[in-house]
């Protein structure tokens, strides 16, 4: 949870990276705040702070403050992006994946967030727009056919069948091609 702002929600979804409590989620969930209030899995409701922002990418890496001022937290279930050498997952089109987030904020508690399944089509380069200003990002996005586009769903983790991390969901942008 950041700050809302006119339509935008203030609420969106994040990705654990790191056992030691490192999130990965969409920088424009968090438009100017300073301080970050995290859901974790168990329901239980946590400070964060803001690590980097990258705004080329449209990306922000998040650290949990541990509990009750404790130095270290023990180890927290994530996805590990270290590929230790090896490369990535390569989807190829007609690959079903599945998304796990928070639209709508139905995981604002110990409850589980929501699961959307579809499939992977394509990876192309992004030339976009968010309502009449041009989107930073230019690179390869990979285009799925699970609906996304609901609040709080940006920030959204991407997997494939074997739960391997591909993605995350992005804002909802508008192409400056075909105006879709």
């Amino acid at each position: 949870y950041g700050l809302k702002a006119g339509a935008q929600a203030g609420y969106g979804t994040g990705v654990l990276i790191s056992g030691d409590g490192l999130i990965l989620t969409i920088n424009s969930l968090l438009i100017d705040a300073r301080q970050v209030r995290v859901v974790t899995a168990d329901g239980v409701n946590r400070e964060a702070t803001i690590v980097r922002r990258d705004d080329q990418r449209q990306l922000a890496l998040l650290k949990l403050v541990p509990k009750d001022g404790a130095v270290a937290t023990a180890p927290i279930p994530h996805f590990d992006l270290a590929c230790g050498g090896e490369t990535p997952p390569a989807l190829q089109p007609g690959d079903w994946i599945i998304v796990a987030g928070n639209p709508f904020k139905v995981a604002d508690g110990a409850e589980p967030v929501s699961l959307a399944h579809g499939v992977y089509s394509a990876r192309t380069r992004l030339d976009a727009r968010r309502a009449a200003k041009e989107f930073p990002y230019h690179g390869d996005v990979l285009i799925i056919d699970a609906v996304t586009s609901n609040p709080g769903a940006a920030g959204s983790a991407v997997v494939d069948l074997d739960a391997r991390f591909v993605g995350l969901i992005g804002r909802e942008v508008t192409s400056n091609l075909t105006h879709t």
